[in-house]
């Protein structure tokens, strides 16, 4: 079907059955011509934008290219936690393996002010003119329970108190899922997020947090679920380094037990390969 003539030519231009403009790109280089490239990272499903960024090219026109660095990996497939890499502190909860999970609150506690914590010993940073990944397998049992809060990132904290800096998913006493950053004790949350449909209950989901100097990015599933960008100030985190936490606790009487299941746990530095581990 021809859509338009005109020009100085007095040719058409065609379009196929789908109304897609059918096209062919000269073979001549004098004629061809210029064009920006553009990559899609993710299509906007849950934030409605598609987060479209370009490439970087360096001054001798090389296309720059990222390597990471593998920080950490663990699968908790053995019998009992690793106890040189994690520290497990608990009141009223248990912590355990199996199953090939990590499971936290496995003896079901209902009670007040329960809680049961996993904290890397290591911290890790956010290198300037990179990025820092956390990557992690997660699976919730039973749907979200009030008055329980599970939190689960890169950041510090202590028994119930709020996190005192870092980045992470949380599913709040009220029963709200979002994503929080907390830097230095003051937090900025995304919206409230459906819990049903992007995690659900006994489905294991691919966690990710994207951490650069200026922004926090939240994937599941290699879903953008909440971008923070951060144009001013020190950037996400105060304290410049912090560790990998999973943490569940009850803030009053829950009227059932929530759990939450971990299954595998990476830190990738982005973008930077270092020289050595003691550059981390």
């Amino acid at each position: 079907m021809a859509i338009i003539t005109g020009g100085t030519s007095g040719t058409t231009a065609d379009v196929n059955s789908s109304q897609e403009l059918k096209t062919t790109l000269t073979t001549t280089l004098a004629n061809s011509g210029y064009a920006r490239a553009m990559y899609e990272n993710d299509a906007g499903t849950v934030t409605g934008t598609a987060l479209v960024v370009s490439p970087e090219v360096t001054d001798d026109y090389r296309l720059r290219v990222g390597t990471d660095q593998l920080l950490m990996s663990e699968w908790f497939n053995a019998a009992a936690i690793n106890s040189a890499l994690w520290t497990s502190p608990v009141t009223t909860m248990a912590v355990a393996l199996s199953g090939g999970y990590l499971i936290l609150n496995s003896g079901s506690s209902t009670a007040s002010a329960a809680v049961a914590r996993v904290t890397s010993y290591r911290s890790f940073p956010v290198a300037g003119a990179s990025g820092l990944s956390l990557r992690f397998r997660a699976q919730f049992p039973f749907t979200s329970v009030a008055s329980n809060v599970t939190e689960m990132g890169l950041f510090t904290a202590t028994g119930t108190t709020a996190p005192t800096d870092g980045v992470f998913f949380r599913l709040n006493a009220s029963s709200e899922f979002r994503c929080v950053v907390n830097k230095n004790g003051t937090e900025s949350q995304s919206g409230v997020l459906n819990f049903s449909t992007l995690v659900g209950t006994n489905t294991t989901k691919d966690f990710s947090i994207d951490v650069h100097e200026d922004g926090v990015s939240f994937w599941i599933n290699d879903v953008l679920v909440y971008q923070a960008n951060f144009d001013s100030g020190v950037g996400p985190l105060t304290s410049g380094a912090v560790p990998v936490t999973f943490r569940t606790y009850n803030s009053g009487v829950t009227a059932s037990a929530q759990q939450i299941k971990v299954s595998y746990v990476a830190v990738v530095q982005a973008d930077v390969p270092l020289l050595s581990p003691a550059a981390a």
